[in-house]
């Protein structure tokens, strides 16, 4: 997880991010101020629930709006293997490397880097798990459409990785593509949490016949729930090896007390305040993660 140097309304960003909210009697210091207060307080509460936390600050010498968000530029793999992404918004591909990148490579064993990013400069791109939503266990991959989320590059992807690529089309209320799938769609072990009716039929019925094949147990979201960002959870691992669901506190007040009872079947749900960030920059815990798969030297 990366700690914000600054937090703010990215102007890119939100030309396709129709959950961004631009913040008004705000001044960036402030917002700034409420994103490190919230970021703390979901980093304390991950390590009292035994997760184990890898934090890097964002640079104060070069400060990004959006570097709380760093799923979007690399991704790791239990058989060594790191991706970079292409990035479609010009300010953000300045969040790839720094820090968070020497510190996995001074603790971990990269055996293999796949750099995807030369694809922006034809315009193609793949925002790493904000567009690819991985069922690692079954190696099946997630991709709603989208000027983020392109096809063409996640089926390179899924070549290299040796996954199935499912692709599909979700929308909002005015007929958009959504960004990211990650707002869609969260997969557990046992559980998945999708918006199924921001699809075509086909499309539904092809996400209902892959979750059936995995034996997921599928909690089908409204659009209002996407919209308060009940899409955007992870299941993360514990320090005991037990399985956890993490999402803000907005995205589990807009769950159904039978929705909590399912997901909670596949583990205990952690949950914290993040309205800030939510807020104003369209995302929420789940893009605030990205996940450690590396083995140890």
């Amino acid at each position: 997880m990366v700690r914000p140097a600054a937090f703010g309304y990215n102007t890119e960003s939100a030309t396709d991010n129709a959950y961004m909210s631009r913040p008004r009697g705000l001044s960036l210091e402030q917002s700034t101020a409420f994103a490190k207060t919230e970021f703390d307080a979901i980093v304390a509460l991950l390590r009292q629930a035994g997760v184990d936390v890898m934090v890097t600050d964002d640079s104060e010498l070069s400060p990004k709006l959006e570097a709380v968000f760093p799923n979007n530029w690399f991704s790791t793999h239990a058989d060594g293997t790191l991706v970079t992404y292409p990035m479609a918004m010009p300010s953000r591909r300045l969040e790839r490397g720094g820090a968070l990148l020497h510190a996995l490579y001074d603790s971990f064993a990269v055996r293999r880097l796949i750099a995807l990013e030369p694809a922006e400069e034809q315009g193609i791109y793949l925002e790493g798990t904000g567009s690819m939503v991985l069922d690692r266990a079954n190696r099946v991959c997630y991709l709603a459409r989208s000027q983020r989320s392109q096809e063409p590059l996640a089926q390179r992807w899924a070549a290299l990785m040796e996954y199935e690529l499912l692709a599909f089309d979700a929308t909002d209320a005015e007929g958009q593509p959504i960004y990211h799938t990650n707002v869609v769609m969260a997969v557990g072990e046992r559980a998945a949490v999708v918006g199924l009716t921001l699809s075509a039929p086909a499309d539904q019925a092809r996400l209902l016949a892959s979750f059936r094949k995995t034996g997921h147990t599928v909690v089908d979201l409204s659009a209002e729930q996407i919209g308060n960002f009940a899409g955007n959870a992870l299941q993360v691992i514990d320090g005991a090896g037990h399985a956890r669901w993490v999402m803000s506190s907005r995205a589990y007040g807009a769950l159904t007390e039978e929705q909590r009872m399912v997901l909670e079947s596949d583990g205990p749900i952690i949950h914290s305040a993040i309205s800030t960030i939510e807020s104003i920059g369209g995302g929420s815990v789940r893009c605030m993660i990205a996940e450690n798969f590396l083995p140890t030297p």
